[in-house]
């Protein structure tokens, strides 16, 4: 990957992230310690932000597999998500 595309990337992500962020403020402001389901989850941003706002436990779905990476994350920075591999 050249820097262009590197840079490109993540430009492109602080953008999601300055658009995600508020909407899971909002949700979590809304429904404190209630659990969050995301289905088509890519790699779980919304699942991993809802948990680090007190939310959960909070599961992710997708067809990609994620299962290590979640692990990796909840270990590492203490949420409880739980990622689930679709098969369809």
């Amino acid at each position: 990957m050249s820097k262009n595309e590197w840079d490109d990337a993540l430009d492109a992500n602080r953008r999601l992230a300055f658009m995600y962020d508020p909407f899971l403020n909002a949700i979590a402001e809304r429904f404190p310690g209630y659990s969050l389901a995301d289905m088509a989850c890519n790699n779980g941003y919304f699942p991993l932000g809802a948990s680090l706002r007190g939310m959960g436990p909070c599961t992710g779905i997708d067809r990609v597999n994620y299962v290590e990476s979640i692990a990796l994350l909840n270990g590492v920075i203490g949420t409880r998500i739980e990622f689930i591999v679709s098969i369809r």
